[in-house]
């Protein structure tokens, strides 16, 4: 792994460090929209130079692929020839500022994002220093209620919440603001390390969302003889309304744990059905699994994943937190949760020769996956002959469907080894060096 660390604004070229000891880096994504989690990673760098505070560093892998761009928090020698350093994204400047009570009606997310991120005194509007990006299916996104002053971080919070987006701040040089997302991805069963783990939370038997209407009053005795319990902001009264979904698939007997979600005032009839139907996914699935994979970079907190638990079974759900160790390869433990169990398709792929098997290979995949396998190179003795046997496609290809899918892959004789004398049958090419050994592709 790298750090660079920012020097100054005025010098382009940054502190490198590459011997480290004591990584630690966990990022998450909460995309029920309970809180947006202020990321961070530390490390013991071996060196004897100083470091700044209040300035940009960068994490890589050894192969320059970017795992965070974070702002120093601490840079302390705990020993002369050793620097810890503590850097967090840049969301914890927004936690540090207080934005005032506002009414909003049709405003633009994009620019109640501006004004966010402005409140730092970072300068949103030009391109070079632009700490956030905003997905483009939010380009149209307005928002409509009421916030109380609150800390910058909850005012984007709340406004996500609203619209059904999360943020992210790892494998990125910005903070991204994105949609839940609708497609998957598999994390092959040779990507993990031993079994993953299956937990269930409680049962929520119902959750409710509290809704809000705003107007204005009439007159001034209208205003004053409101007796909401919150005083809105004159001349703006509330008129609640709720909507409710009971769990239909919680088991008879069991204890009443509802979930209310009330007080967040940009919650109103346009968006209300969108956010109940989103959170019945996280408070209505109650399974969660842990697993361990390799992990350099592909799969990242807030990704939608599907994942073997064991030989027959895929659950899908979101990935919620990577925690990450480094070595030749990063692998991390994922949490996912909000996850269920998915179709599944039996791969069969049979090897053959001249019609005869040779070999076979079986997957546990999720149904209707499009599948990219590598076929081997299978290396079998046969009556005193040593054969490799090539295969005529380099990967085997399509989509499996619920059920058993069976798939021919032909293969050829390309070395026979037999008393010591090789044969070579078929292969892309012959190298010779001068001592007379030969390399074959």
């Amino acid at each position: 792994m790298k750090i660079e660390v920012e020097v100054t604004e005025q010098v382009t070229a940054n502190l490198q460090f590459t011997t480290i000891k004591k990584l630690s880096f966990a990022p998450e994504a909460d995309l029920k929209g309970d809180s947006i989690s202020i990321d961070q990673f530390t490390a013991d760098i071996i060196t004897d130079k100083a470091v700044g505070i209040s300035r940009w560093c960068w994490l890589y892998d050894d192969r320059n692929v970017l795992f965070a761009k974070y702002w120093v928090m601490s840079a302390d020698h705990i020993d002369p020839d050793v620097l810890r350093l503590t850097a967090k994204s840049p969301l914890i400047l927004i936690d540090q500022t207080t934005m005032p009570e506002i009414m909003y009606t049709g405003k633009s997310f994009a620019t109640i994002v501006n004004d966010i991120f402005a409140s730092t005194g970072w300068s949103p509007g030009d391109l070079a220093n632009r700490v956030y990006r905003i997905d483009q299916s939010f380009a149209s996104a307005t928002i409509t209620g009421f916030c109380p002053e609150q800390t910058a971080r909850e005012r984007l919070l709340w406004v996500c919440f609203a619209l059904g987006a999360y943020v992210r701040t790892c494998f990125s040089q910005y903070v991204d603001i994105l949609p839940i997302p609708v497609s998957e991805t598999f994390i092959p069963m040779n990507k993990t390390f031993m079994r993953p783990s299956v937990t269930f939370s409680d049962w929520v038997t119902s959750l409710k969302i509290v809704y809000y209407t705003f107007r204005q009053a009439a007159s001034e005795e209208e205003y004053s003889s409101d007796n909401n319990s919150f005083r809105f902001p004159e001349p703006w009264m509330a008129e609640e309304s709720f909507i409710e979904i009971t769990n239909d698939y919680a088991p008879y007997g069991v204890p009443e744990n509802p979930v209310v979600i009330e007080g967040i005032y940009l919650l109103n009839a346009d968006n209300v059905s969108a956010v109940i139907s989103r959170l019945v996914t996280w408070y209505f699935n109650r399974t969660e699994v842990d697993l361990d994979v390799i992990n350099n970079g592909e799969y990242k907190p807030g990704d939608k994943i599907t994942v073997c638990v064991d030989e027959e079974s895929i659950y899908g759900g979101y990935l919620e937190r990577c925690d990450f160790s480094f070595g030749v390869q990063a692998r991390s433990k994922l949490h996912v949760s909000a996850a269920d169990s998915v179709e599944t398709g039996l791969l069969l792929i049979t090897y053959t020769c001249d019609d005869e098997e040779i070999g076979r290979a079986q997957f546990t995949l999720p149904a209707y996956y499009t599948y990219f396998i590598q076929n081997p190179y299978l290396d079998l003795v046969v009556q005193d002959h040593r054969i490799i046997y090539r295969p005529h496609n380099a990967a085997a290809t399509g989509e499996t469907y619920v059920g058993e899918n069976h798939v021919t892959e032909p293969c050829s004789p390309a070395l026979d080894l037999c008393d010591g004398v090789l044969e070579i049958i078929s292969v892309d090419a012959v190298d010779v060096d001068e001592n007379g050994v030969a390399e074959i592709d």
